[in-house]
């Protein structure tokens, strides 16, 4: 996770750069690899959204085994 946190903070500090300032043949490099980068850190996002929500459902449809000593502690409480 720190590997993207460092990804998004470098693609971040680097949108504002200017292709004018920069030598062609270097920029075209650049800028593929900015766009690659950001296409990877929305499918990331795109995801881990993905996978949380799936666990989500699972969890949600999770049971326990019956347990008549939990059932009995629990009537017992009243």
């Amino acid at each position: 996770m720190d590997n993207i946190k460092k990804l998004q903070e470098f693609v971040k500090s680097n949108e504002s750069l200017k292709k004018e300032n920069y030598k062609e043949e270097t920029w075209n490099i650049f800028e593929k690899q900015l766009n690659e980068a950001n296409k990877f850190l929305k499918d990331v996002d795109c995801e881990a959204s993905r996978k949380y929500t799936e666990l989500v459902k699972v969890f949600v449809n999770l049971r326990l085994k019956p347990n008549k000593d939990l059932l009995a502690n629990l009537i017992n409480k009243k």
